[in-house]
């Protein structure tokens, strides 16, 4: 079974659409948010992204910022 086809059990004082929500909010951040959260965690970098990142590198650190951000999520 695939990690979208898991079935979520509600837990009594557990909301279940919040967290969906919030993973939905994550799963739907594109470049230049995930840029900007970048900066957040690495002050040094440029306020805006060069302009000739390779669409790979784009890819990883969209990727990379999601992960961060629901790792971030699931511990609070």
């Amino acid at each position: 079974m695939s990690k979208g086809n898991r079935r979520v059990k509600s837990v009594s004082g557990t909301p279940v659409s919040s967290h969906g929500t919030e993973m939905d909010k994550i799963r739907s951040i594109e470049f230049p948010r995930a840029w900007q959260e970048a900066c957040i965690w690495d002050p040094s970098l440029p306020p805006n992204p060069p302009k000739d990142i390779p669409e790979e590198a784009k890819r990883a650190i969209t990727l990379l910022a999601r992960k961060v951000l629901q790792l971030e999520s699931e511990w609070s």
